[in-house]
């Protein structure tokens, strides 16, 4: 059995060395035709992103296909129930055609074949249909895996028993971000938030979720998207993936994005109506204008309470005179914070009961455009 990779590159993920690699997938992958492959001939390119992960292409054209090695991020590789689970449902999305399979793997790395030609691109109105088609395909795994996971996670953190499986914190229970450093008020009004909830029955369903599918995570393949990075991935409801990608779409700060952003209008209501429709008729779900309305609001509403929503945009981003980190600087930090939180709501809940409002949404606006110009206090982005 091949040690593990932190071993091998003496705990460094930045820049190990090449023939370090080279000799670690020659013994991993000795069953797979590498044994007695010389090194020499052996090709490493580092593909790292700044995740803290690790991603290597190893190729050796003379005699086997290229593989591509992750190594994972210390925090992996020191917590054997997040590696197990990657393994796990990491499986499932490759039994259902929807991730590459894993060749090998240890405590902190694992070996795939090397598949597709890099990010896909949606640079027009089909890609972004393959994409519903492909979220339904996700939405469509069986949900028993994560049975025991579940567990975990309410040993882990009991208050998620109190929260029901559709809960936005879903998103948040596998990361270490801010949801579990607020304090105690403000995180319990956090995690007992009902406004974001979605309504139409699409939205509703409980179903194995990635929950962070932007470009950076997929693979263009000749057969289509495989989906990577599986981190996040739970059971939780449908309406969660839906929102996540009007999230990035739209997001200046997605550097994966490889595609004209869908900034506004009727071209960008048009594309997300394209890519809902896509998604109902995949899912075997009605789609008539009604349908897509519905699930187009629960989308859009959805949306500020992600990992990379407005809600938490404004947690990490605050400027606030002052030393970071002072008692006085993370009081007011919290401050800010529930006056935030608090005009989000009311804003949802007055676009909920006005259907002038969801109109204007429907019509290519976004949540935080509608908002910033139909109450008072303005969008989130000048707060």
């Amino acid at each position: 059995m091949a040690p593990d990779i932190h071993g091998i590159t003496d705990g460094s993920l930045a820049a190990p060395a090449e023939d370090s690699i080279a000799s670690f997938i020659v013994q991993a992958l000795a069953r797979h035709g590498w044994d007695g492959v010389d090194i020499s001939c052996i090709k490493v390119d580092n593909c790292s992103g700044n995740s803290g992960c690790g991603t290597y292409k190893v190729s050796c054209d003379e005699y086997q296909a290229p593989v591509v090695l992750h190594v994972h991020s210390k925090r992996t590789a020191t917590d054997p129930e997040l590696e197990e689970r990657l393994r796990q449902i990491g499986a499932f999305f490759a039994m259902h055609g929807l991730g590459p399979r894993r060749l090998a793997s240890g405590a902190d790395w694992c070996i795939e074949p090397w598949a597709g030609s890099g990010k896909p691109k949606f640079d027009d109105i089909e890609k972004w249909k393959e994409l519903g088609c492909l979220i339904a395909r996700i939405h469509s795994i069986p949900t028993t895996w994560f049975e025991g996971w579940k567990q975990k996670v309410y040993d882990a953190r009991p208050v998620m028993r109190e929260l029901p499986q559709s809960s936005h914190i879903w998103c948040f229970v596998f990361n270490g971000c801010g949801v579990w450093k607020m304090d105690e008020a403000i995180q319990k009004a956090w995690l007992h938030a009902d406004f974001f909830a979605p309504t139409s029955a699409p939205a509703r369903r409980i179903v194995t979720s990635h929950l962070d599918l932007h470009p950076g995570n997929m693979i263009q393949t000749s057969d289509g998207i495989l989906c990577i990075d599986l981190d996040y991935a739970c059971v939780t409801s449908a309406a969660q993936d839906l929102a996540f990608t009007f999230c990035w779409a739209s997001a200046p700060w997605n550097r994966n994005w490889e595609g004209p952003a869908i900034l506004g209008g009727p071209a960008a209501a048009q594309t997300k109506r394209a890519f809902l429709v896509a998604y109902l008729e995949a899912s075997g779900l009605p789609a008539e204008q009604a349908d897509i309305d519905a699930l187009y609001i629960d989308a859009e509403v959805m949306s500020l309470c992600g990992h990379s929503g407005t809600l938490m945009g404004c947690w990490y981003g605050f400027d606030i005179p002052g030393e970071r980190g002072t008692e006085p600087w993370l009081q007011e930090r919290a401050r800010r914070w529930q006056e935030r939180f608090t005009f989000y709501k009311e804003a949802v809940d007055a676009i909920r009961a006005s259907a002038a409002l969801q109109a204007d949404i429907l019509g290519g606006l976004s949540l935080d455009e509608v908002i910033g110009a139909n109450f008072s206090e303005g969008s989130a982005t000048g707060w």
